[in-house]
Parts: structure tokens; C-alpha cells; sequence
């Protein structure tokens, strides 16, 4: 992989540009819970001053493996974000394709108390937060990719989630659907048809 960059870090200015193509995942001095193998890329740019910067993310990580049991079934995903940080907010979206036919999508709205100098990194307690998730799967598909040689699953599934609040008091509302569903297990003979779940949170 290629990484590059460089700018200047004064008392009343900064302007940094690193960009980073090609890098593998596994070659990162980094201890994740989750083993991931795929190919990092994109930029980080800095500017405003070290009190208070103002900073842009772009990522594109390609090829998304990982080795633990219960995820070798999934094909290699596509994962894409970008995050924008000024006035002590972090903006962020993020995009996962591969699981479906459409992308799963997320936003995050974070207040942030960030400066590089004096370092500090928290989330104050009090302030307003907020965000959203949502995706469909065929959950055929799903089952598929889980391996579940023994059990046939259809239907499609659907979850649509909103965040709000504060750290110390979050809020979560949406719901998590399947429409249609069915399910034959080949070992036991169970048969379960025109399945329907839907699960609200308010």
C-alpha cells in the first residue's frame, strides 16, 4: 500500500493532507476484537487550529473478510464512509454493500469534545445525539451465507432504526421486519409458512 502526506501544525494553524491507497488491513499495528482481512483506502484531512480543528475522513475499505466461524459464509463486503468534524460535532455516514442488493446505511450526528493540544477526546454527558440504520436482506440469501445447510429460510427482512438523546440517556425508536416469511428445518420436519414479525421500539 501507498500512504502519503504532509502539512504544517502551528499555535494558530494547521493544514494537513494524508492520503492512504491500497493498504492492507492485516498489515496494521492495530489489536481488533474483529479479525478483518480487505484493502484500506482514502484520505484524512486537518485544518482550523490544534484547540480547535476542524477535520474531514473519507474511507473506502474493499474485500471485507473475516476468518471467525460464524462470518466465513459472507462474500467479501464493500464498506464506504465519510465523516466531517468542526465546531465540536462529528457529522458521519456510512454505507456496507454486499449483504443485499441494496446497501445497509448509517448516520451519526456526535457532539465531540476533540483538541489535539491539550489532547482531549470525550462525549459530553448532556448533549444531544443522534442517528439512523436501516437495510433490507432476503433472508434466503441470509441463510445462505450462514450456512444453514439443514434449515431453508425465505422471506424479506427490514430494519429501520433512529437514535436520539444523550450519552447518558439514549433513545432508540424504529422496527425490525419480516414479511412473508417461512421456514422448513430437513432434519426435524418442521414446516412454518407465511411468517410475518414486526418489532417496534418507541
Amino acid at each position: 500500500g501507498l500512504v502519503d502526506g504532509g502539512g504544517r501544525m502551528e499555535k494558530n494553524g494547521m493544514d494537513f493532507l494524508i492520503n492512504f491507497q491500497g493498504v492492507a488491513l492485516d498489515s496494521l499495528p492495530l489489536q481488533l476484537s474483529l479479525p478483518l482481512g480487505g484493502i484500506l483506502s482514502g484520505r484524512l484531512a486537518l485544518r482550523g487550529t490544534p484547540a480547535r480543528p476542524i477535520a474531514n475522513l473519507e474511507i473506502r475499505a474493499s474485500g471485507l473478510k473475516s476468518d471467525e466461524v460464524l462470518l466465513k459464509g459472507l462474500p467479501p463486503l464493500l464498506l464506504e464512509a465519510q465523516g466531517d468534524f468542526q465546531d465540536q460535532q462529528l457529522m458521519a455516514n456510512l454505507s456496507i454493500k454486499g449483504l443485499a442488493s441494496k446497501p445497509f446505511e448509517a448516520r451519526l450526528t456526535l457532539p465531540l469534545d476533540f483538541s489535539l493540544s491539550p489532547f482531549a477526546l470525550s462525549v459530553p454527558s448532556q448533549a444531544p445525539l443522534g442517528g439512523s440504520f436501516a437495510g433490507e436482506m432476503d433472508l434466503e440469501r441470509l441463510a445462505g451465507l450462514l450456512d444453514l445447510d439443514d434449515q431453508i429460510v425465505g422471506g424479506q427482512g427490514n430494519i429501520e432504526l433512529q437514535f436520539d438523546g444523550t450519552k447518558e440517556a439514549p433513545g432508540i425508536k424504529g422496527h425490525i421486519r419480516m414479511n412473508d416469511g417461512a421456514y422448513e428445518n430437513l432434519r426435524t420436519g418442521t414446516v412454518l409458512s407465511r411468517i410475518r414479525i414486526d418489532i417496534s421500539a418507541r
